[in-house]
């Protein structure tokens, strides 16, 4: 049997992605005792409003590696209320040169159960009308359309070898005309993809994750790394953060006990001399940049003369 791709919903999104590892596997990882004889060639994982954590072969979450992988969550999930798919893209690496991507969506107004036909808008049970938003919700027709525009398209690229298709995991306008009218979050990653600053390596707030990378602010309040939260934290393994680092930054756009405005806060990344060459740097590279805004305030900022006249006084 050849050329496979596995799809799982909820519980069934995470299993898949676990299937794909323990293909690769001659052993059990729990018990050794037990031998596995998989190696089916699976080349495609498609992963629908998954959770993340309720398995953990080894006590960890499984490494994944070299399979094509689509994933898409709703805003209005009332069952997996957070992206928990995002960690499963995360931790999915590529052979250098692989021909293999990986694509996330977070659709709003999609909930958890009608991207099939027999869960319904109920993601909590009776229960829903009273705490949940289901006047908001897609139409169940809409939601599942979007369903089998990417699922279809995804499997013809990665079955079939059709690259037409593969503009739509870049930017979803290429087929806006085809998906229900909502808005759409998405991600793209292939084996060509290189991380100036992840923020996983190390504790330097000064270095990126490649070599040689130097990363410097001015004029913030804030600069420090520390974990992504997920919006419902309940449970350790399962819904407590998004697994992985990012860069804290806030400013104030004037200094302490003044209106007048203060210059812009800035932050440079530097690059060591040869990586645009060795990463074949070109006008086809683009640089990507996930940024965020926060509701936090800002701490205030000191006009830099303040601290030279505390300086002298002292």
């Amino acid at each position: 049997m050849g050329n496979i791709a596995l799809i799982g919903h909820s519980r069934g999104g995470e299993a898949v992605a676990l299937a794909a590892a323990f293909n690769r596997l001659t052993r059990y990882p729990d018990d050794a005792s037990l031998e596995f004889d998989f190696g089916f060639d699976i080349r495609s994982v498609i992963s629908i409003a998954p959770v993340d954590g309720q398995y953990l072969p080894a006590d960890r979450r499984a490494p994944l590696r070299d399979f094509n992988y689509l994933v898409f969550h709703g805003s209005h999930d009332g069952d997996v209320t957070s992206f928990h798919g995002l960690r499963i893209f995360n931790r999915l690496q590529f052979a250098s040169g692989s021909d293999m991507f990986k694509s996330a969506v977070y659709v709003y107004r999609a909930n958890h159960g009608q991207w099939n036909t027999v869960w319904g808008a109920h993601d909590n049970g009776p229960r829903s009308p009273r705490i949940l938003a289901l006047d908001g919700l897609l139409p169940p027709e809409d939601q599942r359309e979007f369903g089998r525009v990417f699922v279809s398209a995804f499997l013809d690229i990665t079955l079939k070898g059709d690259d037409r298709y593969r503009p739509l995991f870049r930017d979803h306008r290429v087929a806006g005309a085809w998906l229900p009218k909502t808005m759409y979050i998405t991600r793209f990653m292939d084996s060509s993809f290189r991380p100036l600053a992840d923020f996983e390596e190390d504790i330097d707030v000064t270095t990126g994750s490649a070599p040689g990378v130097t990363l410097h602010g001015a004029d913030f309040s804030t600069w420090r790394e520390g974990r992504l939260d997920l919006r419902s934290s309940n449970r350790a393994t399962t819904s407590s953060s998004q697994l992985n680092q990012a860069l804290w930054l806030a400013w104030n756009n004037s200094y302490r006990g003044s209106d007048d405005p203060a210059p812009p806060a800035a932050f440079t990344f530097s690059l060591p001399a040869g990586l645009a060459e060795e990463w074949s740097v070109g006008p086809e590279t683009t640089l990507e940049m996930h940024v965020g805004a926060l509701d936090d305030e800002p701490g205030p900022r000191d006009h830099p003369d303040a601290e030279e006249e505390d300086e002298g006084g002292e």
